[in-house]
């Protein structure tokens, strides 16, 4: 370090280079640092945020493009998956006049719906949605859009004409663009939410370092390193020992000088054991930002599968209500404006999911057995089974059956 910082203060570098040959300028300039380097990423990270939050002049493009790369992240990108999948695979219908309508139904039962219900969820890790109705033909919906997030202001509501101005049109107040958008955001818009993407990026910054510091250990020293000496200087042997070496994956075996020696160099098996660690902790800590609790773990034992799986539910539930709201209050108004007035007085919900009462069940079942009670109406209310009272069958009535039998 003291031989660069004096280099970079000369005029001529090639001049003192050529002056001390042994010194390499290029791999002096070259030497990466993998602690410099992570430094940037946090700090590229913080200022997007700052950017996106500055009250006078916000700008949510960088903090958008750090969001493109944390949704690509492994963790992040399962994790999303199983959240959203729990919703979207749900049952849902419609109701008009408190009734199911079929009709309605086979309208929203599309693959542009669909995709409006996923835009909309993914308001919840990017902290906001701009979802464009592309075309209505013949009473149906032809195709919906997202719009890039980089080009839009949560806060003035505008679409910018480029990421970086604040000049644009105002797509809440535009009559010629506004009955077309549905802006969708779990929060409201004046309250900084950077979505779940945002609490993530720690996390994912850390995990993509890890990784690549890694990487480097492996290509230093993850494959053993062969050291190979002699005294023979011919240049034809010399050729076939490099060829030997440069091939010794597929090589089994070599004829040398007794002179010769070849030694293999291991690197510690822990060697890697800090970056290991901090993959693995920075996938805990995504699952439970997204889903609640580590639910991709491996390791999980019953009791912990099931507080897993009372987690997750619970964010499913929520997720639920968050789209039914904006259907509800924001997709069918903004259809109806747009001439689909056989909507009015349409409402969308999510099923009620069914309880597993089988363990509940088997449990009624063993207290029977052992004579004990259980309210008839209780029975019926639970499991749906009309209970009424038992047939009473005396022991005279026993004794007479068994004896037309045995006639």
């Amino acid at each position: 370090m003291r031989k660069y910082k004096y280099i970079s203060k000369q005029n001529n570098i090639q001049n003192l280079s050529e002056k001390y040959k042994d010194l390499n300028t290029t791999l002096i300039n070259r030497v990466p640092s993998s602690i410099n380097r992570q430094r940037q990423n946090f700090d590229n990270w913080r200022s997007a945020i700052q950017a996106a939050e500055n009250e006078s002049n916000p700008s949510y493009y960088r903090i958008m493009s750090t969001f493109q790369e944390i949704s690509e992240d492994s963790s992040v990108f399962l994790n999303q998956n199983i959240r959203e999948n729990g919703v979207l695979s749900s049952e849902y219908c419609f109701y008009k006049n408190d009734k199911e309508d079929e009709k309605i139904e086979e309208f929203f039962e599309t693959k542009w719906f669909r995709e409006f219900l996923k835009i909309s969820m993914e308001s919840i890790f990017y902290g906001y949605s701009l979802i464009q109705i592309k075309e209505i033909k013949d009473d149906r919906v032809v195709d919906i859009e997202s719009v890039w997030r980089q080009n839009i202001n949560p806060k003035s509501k505008m679409i910018l004409s480029t990421p970086h101005v604040q000049t644009g049109v105002n797509f809440e107040k535009d009559e010629d663009i506004s009955p077309y958008l549905i802006f969708v955001s779990p929060k409201d818009s004046n309250s900084n939410y950077l979505g779940l993407y945002n609490i993530c990026a720690p996390y994912t910054i850390s995990k993509r370092n890890a990784i690549s510091g890694n990487n480097q250990l492996m290509a230093k020293h993850g494959i053993p390193s062969i050291i190979y000496k002699s005294d023979i200087q011919e240049e034809i042997y010399i050729q076939n020992i490099e060829s030997y070496l440069s091939n010794f994956s597929n090589n089994s075996y070599i004829f040398a000088n007794k002179s010769d020696d070849i030694s293999l160099i291991e690197a510690s098996n822990s060697s890697n054991q800090s970056f290991r660690d901090t993959i693995s902790d920075s996938n805990k800590e995504i699952g439970e930002i997204i889903c609640g609790s580590n639910i991709s773990s491996q390791q999980s034992f019953v009791g912990s599968a099931e507080v897993h799986e009372r987690l997750l539910t619970m964010y499913t539930e929520s997720d639920k209500r968050f789209l039914e709201t904006v259907v509800n209050d924001q997709l069918i108004p903004k259809l109806i404006g747009l001439g689909l007035t056989f909507l009015e007085g349409v409402i969308f919900g999510f099923e009620e999911e069914e309880e597993d009462n089988t363990a509940l069940f088997a449990k009624t079942v063993q207290l029977l057995q052992l004579g004990y009670s259980v309210d008839p109406q209780w029975i019926a209310d639970n499991f749906g089974i009309p209970v009424v009272s038992p047939t009473i069958i005396n022991s005279g009535d026993i004794s007479k059956n068994n004896s037309e039998e045995d006639v």
